[in-house]
């Protein structure tokens, strides 16, 4: 057995004893309620809006707020830049690598090429003038760029109506989010055949009905579950977002990949959740169908104390599953520190 190996900040093997238990606290917040942003996190996110004052408006762990920039951003790119919550206005510091790199590229190109780039994409000659001819056949708007190459990523077809779509889904707030899957659940509950063929899974149209929104939510909410492209990372796309409870007042940020490694199949999940005691919450879980490799990322210590301790109880949930838990482990999301650097695990036996 080779088990999982790479998890930065140790993990729980299920042959060995156990894992010392650590103390923590938790601050309590009331439900509803979220903690701010810690200053000098590590913060990955979208840019819904750039204002004339130079403000951004951007989506972060499917929040919206205001920032300003060390560097010029575009609508539609995403980031990955430390929070610097010291002023009145939160300042993104972005790396000026990312400047440097476009600097190489032809002026004409910049655009395209921050936004392939903000996603780990690739800005190679070919790929730039693929999807430059595609931009300019779309009419070239600048805030078609993210969601263009959105779907270009999950190798979608790039046309007008699905960039139109999917740019609506990133931006929708938190309340239009709660709406539109509450009354999805509704319509799952209402006991109407939802399958026209027997044994064939429910499409778009069939589970929202008559309602065009819903319908419309569900195709969005489909093209960014769609697997990225091979040797893509799919944590930097823009993520569906997954409701945490029966009441739909919390979400996760979720993107799925799947990758051909040594004629293997390997699954992999990252998501992200804004908790509203623990905070910011990252991990990934990976699988190649017969064992599963668990890790949990946040940059506060308590939490990832909180987690260690509590590693042993989500073993034992994971053991219900009908796959192997190869590993189960918690690392540290740190400044300059990749928090998903575990990807490169192997979980067959």
């Amino acid at each position: 057995m080779t088990g999982v190996s790479g998890l930065p900040g140790g993990g729980i093997d299920p042959r060995s004893q156990g894992l010392e238990r650590l103390p923590t606290e938790q601050t309590p917040v009331s439900r509803g309620e979220q903690r701010p942003i810690p200053h000098g996190s590590v913060v990955e996110g979208i840019v819904l809006r750039a204002d004339e004052n130079g403000e951004y408006l951007v989506s972060v762990a499917g929040r919206q707020m205001r920032a300003l920039s060390n560097l010029p951003l575009l609508v539609g790119q995403r980031f990955r830049a430390l929070w610097d919550a010291s002023g009145d206005v939160p300042l993104l510091r972005l790396s000026e690598k990312d400047s440097a790199l476009l600097a190489r590229v032809p002026f004409q190109d910049r655009e395209l090429a921050a936004a392939l780039l903000s996603r780990g994409l690739p800005a190679s000659q070919d790929v730039l003038q693929g999807l430059r001819a595609v931009w300019l056949r779309l009419g070239g708007g600048a805030d078609m760029l993210g969601s263009l190459v959105e779907l270009w990523a999950r190798d979608l077809p790039l046309t007008f109506a699905n960039v139109q779509l999917v740019a609506w889904y990133a931006a929708l707030q938190e309340k239009q989010l709660a709406s539109l899957w509450k009354r999805l659940r509704e319509n799952l509950r209402s006991g109407e055949r939802l399958s026209s063929r027997e044994g064939e899974p429910p499409g778009a149209a069939a589970l929202a009905g008559d309602d065009e929104e819903l319908s419309r939510f569900l195709r969005a909410h489909g093209f960014l579950s769609k697997s990225a492209r091979q040797g893509i990372d799919p944590a930097l796309l823009t993520p569906a977002r997954w409701p945490l409870d029966e009441d739909v007042s919390a979400f996760a940020e979720v993107a799925a990949h799947l990758e051909e490694r040594e004629g293997r199949k390997i699954w992999r999940v990252a998501f992200e959740v804004e908790g509203v005691v623990l905070g910011l919450v990252g991990g990934e879980v990976t699988t190649d169908g017969n064992a599963l490799a668990v890790g949990l990322g946040t940059s506060d210590e308590e939490t990832a104390a909180l987690f260690r301790e509590r590693l042993p109880e989500l073993m034992g949930e994971l053991a219900t599953l009908p796959l192997r838990v190869a590993r189960v482990g918690v690392f540290p999301r740190k400044d300059g520190v990749d928090p998903m650097a575990y990807r490169g695990v192997d979980v067959q036996a």
